[in-house]
């Protein structure tokens, strides 16, 4: 009799634990894990500049996971406006120009800027470009302005590149001291026998240079090594790419259009590219900003800045200049 009750009392024990769920082992309970808030960063940066900042924001985010880079590109000289006259919140700014900085954003909007990299200009062109067997770095200026010839110009009023272009011309006139077909150098460029075809950025022009709309474009180096284009050097004298030449390059000056209602032309003289960033005093993002400045001028920050072509300037240069003093001696 008792051994028939305890083997029912069994039966039932375990048909009992049967019918419940099976409490886990130790060793089948998962540790918590411990995941960081994930935040993000804004960069707008100057449209030329937009392969460069993408190969560098997926090399940044590979190194700090927890940090998402939102990158916008837009016109050069609009960069620094988008964020002084319409409000548009970014940590950090990126100008192909670093005067424009100096202008627009010192000292109300931000301390400081670092000038990473610099750059030249050059005449780019495809295997479709008319006379492309006939130019080169000493005839530029003439075959560009051929009448069966068809250039691409960046608005000089919303891209440095454009107003780039224009001293390049002006110095040209300057160091060859000739007239082509009757018309001195700058003239050429104002008034060419083939109507040019401009777009607000030099990179609008490229679709239409690689589709053969259009012969030749003034452009950055980088940015035609970038997109696999044949281009000509100029003499340094010409490039904007010496900073012992910024004596030379100052003797050009150009009228920059207002690029918005009411607004009144500046004038910008030649000197040699040199591209820069800043932080925006009100930047949200403050640690990621400072980690992404830091990885920018940085080893890996140069590394990848070299693979997108550009000039890299080792370690940056630091400014702090609330004047619009140049950045370089006379």
């Amino acid at each position: 009799m008792k051994k028939a009750i305890y083997l029912l009392t069994v039966f039932l024990l375990l048909a009992h634990q049967g019918c419940g769920p099976v409490p886990p082992s130790p060793q089948m309970v998962p540790k918590a894990e411990k995941t960081e808030k994930s935040s993000e960063l804004v960069i707008l940066h100057d449209i030329s500049l937009a392969q460069s900042f993408k190969e560098l924001a997926k090399s940044f985010e590979k190194s700090h996971p927890t940090i998402k880079v939102r990158l916008e590109g837009a016109a050069g000289l609009l960069v620094a406006r988008k964020v002084s006259d319409m409000g548009r919140r970014a940590d950090i700014v990126a100008v192909t120009d670093y005067r424009t900085i100096q202008r627009v954003l010192l000292p109300k909007l931000c301390e400081w800027y670092v000038c990473f990299a610099h750059d030249e200009m050059v005449v780019a062109f495809t295997q479709q470009s008319t006379r492309r067997d006939k130019i080169r770095s000493s005839n530029w200026f003439r075959i560009v302005t051929e009448k069966d010839v068809t250039m691409g110009l960046a608005e000089a009023a919303t891209d440095p590149c454009g107003y780039r272009t224009k001293i390049v011309f002006q110095l040209a006139e300057s160091y060859y001291r000739s007239k082509v077909r009757g018309k001195r150098i700058s003239e050429l460029l104002n008034n060419p026998p083939r109507k040019p075809i401009v777009r607000p950025t030099t990179m609008e022009l490229l679709p239409l240079l690689q589709t053969g709309a259009i012969d030749y474009i003034f452009t950055y180096r980088s940015v035609a090594e970038q997109q696999n284009l044949m281009y000509v050097r100029m003499k340094e004298l010409l490039n904007l790419s010496a900073p012992h030449m910024v004596r030379f390059y100052r003797r050009a000056k150009v009228k920059i259009p207002a690029n918005q209602a009411g607004g009144e032309a500046t004038e910008q003289a030649g000197e040699p590219i040199v591209y820069a960033f800043t932080m925006m005093k009100e930047c949200k993002n403050t640690k990621e900003a400072r980690l992404f400045a830091d990885y920018l001028i940085g080893p890996e920050g140069a590394r990848v800045l070299a693979l997108s072509h550009q000039k890299v300037i080792a370690g940056g240069r630091m400014g702090f200049t609330s004047t619009g003093q140049p950045l370089f001696g006379e």
